[in-house]
């Protein structure tokens, strides 16, 4: 139960910024925060196929009670997305906004740009943490899990409340 209402939490934290901009800002600005956003949060695959490849190393380390190769592999881990990420986020950087001129001419010079490399310089830092998601759960601290899917949603939550308000879409 804790763990799935942790990946729940987790994923409301993904739609919590969309649900407080469409309360503050107009629908068009929303639509298309919403479009740049689920553009870039599908970067986020790459490290869940890291994260789907780890966790069974992680259990068996665990397991085993061998937590200095289990703290050597989470800092391997955690570098190595990084070290993927760099090119993917530069390639993605560098083409989207010939991308958006080609296939959607109007958007090109719209405040969505600067939204899209704010949104990507977040999934980069995030990357080397998502490829370690499942560290708490599978190492049996399902309860640290949910607690920290909990504060993470108060804290983007809060944050978006306050920033919103006098920064809009950014």
């Amino acid at each position: 139960f804790q763990s799935i209402t942790g990946d729940l939490i987790a994923e409301l934290y993904f739609r919590a910024d969309i649900l407080i901009l469409a309360y503050f800002l107009n629908p068009f600005s929303v639509g298309i925060y919403s479009f740049v956003s689920e553009l870039v949060k599908g970067l986020t695959l790459i490290s869940v196929m890291v994260q789907l490849n780890f966790n069974p190393i992680i259990s068996k380390l665990w397991a085993a009670n061998d937590k200095n190769i289990l703290i050597s592999n989470v800092k391997r881990v955690r570098n190595n997305t990084y070290l993927i990420y760099i090119p993917i986020s530069l390639l993605i950087g560098v083409s989207y906004p010939f991308v958006i001129k080609y296939f959607v001419k109007e958007m090109y010079n719209m405040i969505h740009i600067y939204c899209f490399y704010i949104l990507l310089f977040g999934i980069f830092i995030f990357s080397g943490f998502q490829a370690l998601y499942g560290l708490l759960t599978y190492s049996g601290f399902v309860n640290y899990h949910l607690r920290r899917s909990i504060y993470s949603l108060i804290f983007n939550i809060v944050g978006n409340i306050l920033l919103i308000p006098f920064i809009g879409i950014y």
